[in-house]
């Protein structure tokens, strides 16, 4: 039961590709990126695209919109937050205000961390 559960509401995570910063750069400066939301717990950043781009993408995760928030098209792993921040950092300074993305970040809770046994 709690495997159902669990896969119910984590279960889309292996299924989401991972963008390199490259990749991600050009999606942020063809502003199809709606929020990028970097989960500090997890070293990954969630991105979110802007619903009318998610088709230019055929390798973005289509969410099924069950669950308690919406699944990312794509995630970015990332070494440090400062290193992160200091890309978009960079990033942004190139771009026109109306594509400017700041990350959101967030903690990510365990839900079934403490459930499962080994």
């Amino acid at each position: 039961m709690l495997l159902i559960i669990g896969t119910f509401f984590i279960g889309g995570k292996s299924k989401i590709e991972e963008v390199g910063w490259h990749k991600l750069s050009e999606m942020v400066r063809s502003g199809d990126v709606e929020e990028v939301v970097v989960i500090k717990n997890r070293d990954i950043a969630n991105i979110y695209l802007k619903k009318e781009s998610i088709s230019k993408y055929p390798k973005a995760y289509k969410p099924s919109g069950f669950g308690l928030k919406s699944e990312p098209n794509f995630i970015k792993n990332f070494g440090t937050l400062e290193h992160l921040q200091e890309k978009f950092d960079e990033l942004n300074s190139t771009l026109p205000k109306d594509k400017i993305i700041e990350p959101t970040f967030e903690k990510e809770s365990d839900w079934f961390g403490g459930l499962m046994l080994e």
